[in-house]
């Protein structure tokens, strides 16, 4: 009688030990559970209100009356603010600055992408410049250095080229040699002040040094056409906007978006 009792004993002890481990498990995967969700809540809240203040940067820029209350405002030129707590730095230029890399001759473009990448690089700038030209023309002649139907076969990838004009800038990404640091660069980076003060004010000795990149050498749109980038400093990182819209005499129309997360 008494060894039952003790072995009942033992089995209650076990039952109560593995409802406790259960709990703790429990507890802990409630905690974590909710503060990942509460990290993707303020993740979320975050981007919610620096999209509002894209938006509010992009309506501000419709109108020329904003430029007479930025000291020495210069076309092209990077601007520092601060739009709700937001600290950001945005520029606003014309297409027609940039080269169209779909009406442009092969030798401009050429010259073009020899700038961005370096006249030390020779070799690489003419292995992706005609892997451009390649890309955009209407037939399956594959240049000295470029790449038609056949490479990207050969390589296992899911599209082929397009054989006809870009209709995105984010297509050249697609193309043989093209990276991502070429394509999108280092805009308004070089001397951007990650903790701006909240008086708006830019740093007087800036000359809004930049290394080059397609992103902005190149366009597919034609001077009726302006650019707003913007950039908004993250920890660690940054994130970057291109807008482009053309304005009519009473209304704005945004024709491309494209937004990346830039390392550093």
């Amino acid at each position: 009688m008494f060894r039952q009792i003790k072995n009942s004993n033992g089995s209650i002890l076990i039952v109560v030990l593995w409802t406790l481990i259960m709990v703790s498990y429990l507890v802990g995967d409630y905690l974590i559970h909710n503060r990942s969700k509460t990290g993707t809540a303020m993740n979320l809240t975050d981007s919610f209100i620096q999209m509002n203040a894209v938006e509010s940067v992009l309506h501000l820029t419709t109108s020329d009356e904003w430029k007479s209350g930025i000291d020495q405002y210069m076309p092209g030129k990077w601007v520092d603010m601060n739009v709700d707590g937001v600290k950001l730095r945005f520029r606003l230029d014309n297409e027609g600055t940039r080269i169209n890399i779909n009406t442009a001759d092969d030798a401009k473009i050429r010259q073009a992408v020899v700038d961005i990448i370096n006249e030390s690089d020779i070799e690489k700038a003419n292995l992706l410049t005609d892997a451009i030209l390649d890309w955009k023309d209407n037939d399956d002649l594959v240049r000295t250095q470029g790449a038609e139907k056949a490479y990207y076969e050969s390589e296992g990838l899911n599209y082929l080229p397009a054989d006809g004009l870009f209709k995105t800038m984010t297509e050249l990404l697609l193309v043989k040699e093209m990276t991502r640091k070429l394509f999108w660069g280092n805009p308004g980076k070089d001397d951007i002040p990650v903790n701006t003060s909240d008086d708006n004010t830019s740093d007087p000795t800036s000359d809004d040094k930049e290394q080059g990149s397609f992103m902005e050498k190149f366009t597919l749109f034609d001077a009726d056409f302006e650019r707003l980038s913007i950039l908004i400093p993250l920890k660690g990182s940054s994130r970057l906007y291109f807008i482009l819209f053309i304005k009519g005499k009473k209304s704005m129309n945004v024709v491309e978006r494209y937004t990346e997360f830039l390392e550093g």
